[in-house]
């Protein structure tokens, strides 16, 4: 490695070579018109300034000196503009890969959190199907944590200035659902605990509620939710969207 990246040398240079790699073709173009100019320039002093038949009342040395120093200044001037636009281009441009990047970031954690919270489901929806004339054991563990709601919220925001207002609300409202299934989930867990205060058949229908709530939470991820983490991931992974 030619230089260390934690220096600020070293970051100039990777920054550098990073713009030269971007901007190569505009490079080259500047490259060419720096050799046009150092070759042309002289060419035409000597063609249009030094043999011409017009008369002046200045000489040729001072027509020259006045022309090369005029020219510098103009080829100067138009050299730092475009030296100054292509770095604001270059900047505009890490500045748009650095909030893309930070975007696929959330948008990664985001997907992980639903994805975490479908294979609970899930897992809650085979036991159920597979113990539908018994009475399931109760599930071990909250669907939702009180942090996740502003870990999702803050989240969707990515969401919604990428893709969009609607699949945001979408994601909320599956983000709902879930809550919806939570609030089941601890009113079955309290009806267990507490089997002194309620009666039998109290358990059992909170039973049949929750096995009721998960049958509809697992089919609404298969309706209507799924096609907006499979876009998220997508997005996360660069690939395509359609």
């Amino acid at each position: 490695m030619l230089f260390n990246e934690n220096t600020k040398l070293g970051q100039t240079y990777y920054r550098m070579r990073e713009f030269c790699k971007i901007h190569k073709l505009e490079l080259f173009g500047v490259f060419l018109l720096v050799v046009f100019l150092i070759a042309g320039i002289p060419w035409l002093m000597e063609h249009l300034v030094i043999r011409n038949n017009y008369k002046s009342v200045i000489g040729n040395s001072e027509w020259v000196g006045f022309l090369s120093s005029y020219l510098g200044g103009v080829i100067g001037g138009f050299i730092t503009l475009g030296g100054v636009f292509l770095t604001l281009k270059f900047y505009r441009k890490q500045d748009k890969d650095k909030i893309r990047s930070e975007k696929k970031q959330q948008m990664t954690a985001l997907y992980w959190f639903f994805q975490f919270k479908i294979e609970i489901v899930q897992s809650w929806f085979s036991s159920y199907e597979e113990m539908e004339n018994e009475t399931p054991a109760i599930p071990v563990g909250d669907l939702l944590t009180k942090d996740d709601f502003v870990f999702c919220f803050e989240r969707l925001e990515s969401v919604q200035e990428v893709f969009g207002q609607e699949p945001a609300e979408k994601m909320m409202n599956f983000y709902s659902e879930l809550d919806s299934l939570q609030w089941v989930y601890r009113k079955l867990t309290r009806y267990n605990d507490n089997r002194d205060r309620y009666s039998q058949e109290q358990l059992l229908e909170a039973y049949e509620e929750f096995k009721d709530r998960v049958r509809v939470v697992n089919d609404l991820i298969e309706t209507e939710y799924k096609q907006e983490l499979e876009d998220i991931r997508k997005f996360t992974n660069d690939e395509p969207l359609g």
